[in-house]
C-alpha cells in the first residue's frame, strides 16, 4: 500500500531521540549554516520545578542523537514569567513550550517559545499564554543566548511559528485562545521584521 500524507505511519528513529531520562515535549528541527542537524525541546517543568528548553545535536539520518545537551533557557530565570498550575497534576512550576527558530536579515538567531506572563507586565499586562523571544547575536546554537525584555504576544495566544506567504510578508500562526482549553483555533497575524526585532502588525 502506497504512503500518503496521511499515513499510515511508522518509526523512523531508533527510539526516542531526546535524552532517555529526560521527560520531553515540542521538539523542533533545526539545522545551522554548518549542515549540522538540531533538536530543540522542552525539558517539562512536570519533572523539574523550573522549565527549561535545551538543544542536543542529531546524526545526519535523524535517527539518534550524540552529545551533550545545550541548555538555552530556564523560565524561571525571566523577569517575565509566573508559575503555572495544572489541577490535572497537582503540580506547579514555570511552564515551556514550543520552541521556534527563525534567522533575521542579518545573521541573528531568534528562538520564539511559550509560557504565561504574569499580571501588568509589559503593554498589554494580560497575565496570560505569551510568547517570547530568545537570541543568539553570533547565530549559533551555542549561543550566548540573551531575552528580549518585551513579549512579542501576551493575548492569551502563544505555541507560535513563523511563515512566509506567497507574497514574501511574513507571518505568525498561533494559537487564539489559550483558554478555555478546548476553544484553540489558528490566528494567523502579519509581523515585520525590523533591526533584527519582530513586532506584530495590528490592522
Amino acid at each position: 500500500m502506497p504512503t500518503t500524507r496521511g499515513g499510515p505511519y511508522k518509526p523512523y528513529s531508533e527510539g526516542a531521540v531526546t535524552p532517555k531520562h529526560l521527560e520531553c515535549l515540542d521538539g523542533t528541527f533545526y539545522e545551522d549554516n554548518q549542515n549540522q542537524k538540531w533538536l530543540i525541546y522542552c525539558h517539562e517543568w512536570t519533572q523539574e520545578y523550573e522549565g527549561k528548553i535545551k538543544a542536543i545535536r542529531l546524526t545526519s539520518n535523524l535517527k539518534k542523537s550524540f552529545g551533550h545537551e545545550i541548555e538555552i533557557l530556564n523560565a524561571a530565570h525571566m523577569k517575565w514569567t509566573r508559575k503555572f498550575r495544572d489541577p490535572r497534576i497537582e503540580k506547579e512550576g514555570y511552564l515551556t513550550d514550543a520552541p521556534f527558530m527563525y534567522k533575521t536579515n542579518n545573521g541573528e538567531l531568534l528562538m520564539l517559545w511559550s509560557s504565561y506572563s504574569r499580571d501588568n507586565f509589559g503593554k498589554e499586562g494580560s497575565g496570560g499564554y505569551t510568547v517570547a523571544v530568545a537570541r543568539s547575536k553570533s547565530g549559533s546554537i551555542e549561543g550566548e543566548w540573551t531575552h528580549d525584555n518585551s513579549l512579542l504576544l501576551d493575548k492569551n495566544a502563544g505555541h507560535s511559528s513563523l511563515f512566509r506567504s506567497f507574497d514574501d510578508q511574513l507571518y505568525i500562526c498561533t494559537h487564539f485562545p489559550d483558554t478555555p482549553h478546548g476553544q484553540e483555533r489558528p490566528l494567523f497575524l502579519k509581523v515585520k521584521e525590523l533591526n533584527n526585532h519582530l513586532s506584530v502588525i495590528v490592522d
